[in-house]
């Protein structure tokens, strides 16, 4: 089966269940300081999504061409990696992390987000082969980037 979905659905990818994580972590730790956190500790997980992000990093440069497209691929790349990687990973590693509880809690979340997309009948490798393209191709499947594109049109 090939991958190919127009636009690429968000909740397909590990990366949007890392965000959602940290981004309820963060929430928890501050306005429920008495909670105990350490076991749902996403740091780790955010490690290994920005993993990928290097992968695409090296992706982008070597197969982008000419070089006016390479940069607005890499501005789109950035801002991408700074919202949905670097912020959350600033505002969750304020603490000693506990890398036990970091890697055991994103095997379990990895292990149910594997269970959610084979159930829906999709290989992860076909998901990230067809983000890869996306980026590549500058094709805007990304919702985030289409959400860019509308932001782009009201800034002229």
């Amino acid at each position: 089966m090939t991958y190919h979905p127009d636009p690429i659905p968000l909740d397909t990818l590990f990366s949007t269940w890392v965000f959602l994580w940290a981004i309820t972590y963060c929430i928890v730790r501050r306005v429920f300081p008495q909670i105990n956190t350490k076991w749902f500790d996403p740091t780790f997980a955010i490690i290994f999504a920005l993993s990928y992000q290097l992968f695409l990093f090296v992706c982008i440069l070597f197969s982008v061409t000419p070089v006016s497209k390479l940069l607005k691929v890499l501005v789109k790349f950035a801002i991408i990696s700074i919202v949905f990687k670097l912020l959350p990973l600033y505002f969750a590693w304020d603490h000693p992390v506990n890398w036990t509880n970091s890697i055991t809690s994103c095997a379990l979340l990895f292990s149910v987000y594997l269970a959610y997309i084979t159930y829906l009948g999709i290989n992860p490798f076909e998901i990230y082969d067809d983000l890869t393209e996306s980026f590549i191709q500058d094709d805007d499947r990304i919702r985030f980037e289409r959400v860019m594109r509308i932001l782009q049109i009201f800034a002229e």
